[in-house]
């Protein structure tokens, strides 16, 4: 749930539009003139919050730095890849899977493991390819 602290609020209204029930209405508030020393120390409340923003976001990069570096250390550098013996262990996997019977085929009845095979059958046949000249 948003809350808006009315004393801080500056009137810019960034908080109207993503209010989910609009219930945001922007009335003047009665204006009463702050004295000297209430907006010196308006100022300096202002002035502390930013310091401590620019802390945070300074303290959250280095910390991200560092798990980075953490993470970097810790994985070892991996030897060059030959790319083509990839692809090739890749394909034969894929190969290997293809050829593999379903584990699901045991209580079939003899009828279905006939169109099973007939639609295999056709399958393949389908994707031969023509002969080489």
């Amino acid at each position: 749930m948003h809350t808006i602290i009315a004393p801080l609020c500056t009137g810019c209204e960034l908080c109207v539009a993503p209010c989910p029930v609009d219930c945001i209405d922007m009335l003047p508030l009665p204006q009463e003139t702050p004295s000297r020393e209430q907006k010196r120390s308006a100022a300096n409340a202002a002035r502390e919050r930013y310091r401590f923003r620019l802390e945070r976001t300074e303290r959250d990069k280095r910390e991200k730095a560092e798990r980075l570096a953490q993470n970097t250390a810790a994985k070892p550098v991996a030897a060059p890849v030959d790319a083509q013996a990839l692809i090739q262990a890749a394909l034969e996997r894929a190969r290997a899977q293809a050829a593999a019977k379903p584990k699901n085929t045991g209580q079939l009845t003899p009828e279905q493991q006939a169109q099973i095979d007939e639609i295999e059958a056709r399958r393949a046949k389908a994707h031969e390819l023509p002969p080489k000249e």
